[in-house]
């Protein structure tokens, strides 16, 4: 077995995809409901989480998104080459996944913006639709099949 450029590029990539909704996933599921699981306080959960968010916010920020645009830009190059005579609307579909990305980055600094403010409910719907966004791309990436 040999790993190719390509294969490399496509591997980045799911790395980048399991940062963005990996993390979001372990800060709904498990971050939240430990800290509050821990610690009777409501203010000092909510110093914790603000305190996590900032650091998931760093590392998405500086490497996960630029690591999805990049790899990203790279295989919708090569692979609507190969896909788009094998998959029906391939280049629709393709297009949507990035169009859902970028309204994702836009929710998530949506998001902390609001957070950074204390409106913690309606950040939390942002959060929320973000969240389902980025599952409806990893959908479409699975569907697609390569990208």
């Amino acid at each position: 077995m040999t790993i190719d450029w390509w294969t490399a590029v496509r591997f980045l990539h799911i790395i980048g995809a399991i940062l963005w909704i990996g993390g979001q996933l372990t800060f709904a599921f498990v971050v939240t409901p430990g800290l509050r699981s821990v610690e009777a306080d409501p203010e000092r959960v909510r110093a914790s989480q603000v305190a996590v968010a900032r650091r998931f916010g760093n590392v998405i920020s500086y490497v996960g998104i630029p690591l999805q645009l990049g790899t990203g830009l790279a295989l919708s190059w090569r692979v609507y080459d190969l896909g788009k005579d094998t998959i029906p609307d391939y280049g629709f579909w393709l297009g949507l996944k990035i169009v859902l990305f970028l309204g994702a980055i836009v929710l998530a600094a949506v998001h902390g913006i609001m957070a950074s403010r204390g409106a913690s409910a309606r950040s939390r719907r942002v959060a929320d639709s973000g969240l389902v966004i980025s599952l409806g791309i990893l959908l479409i990436a699975v569907t697609l099949g390569g990208g």
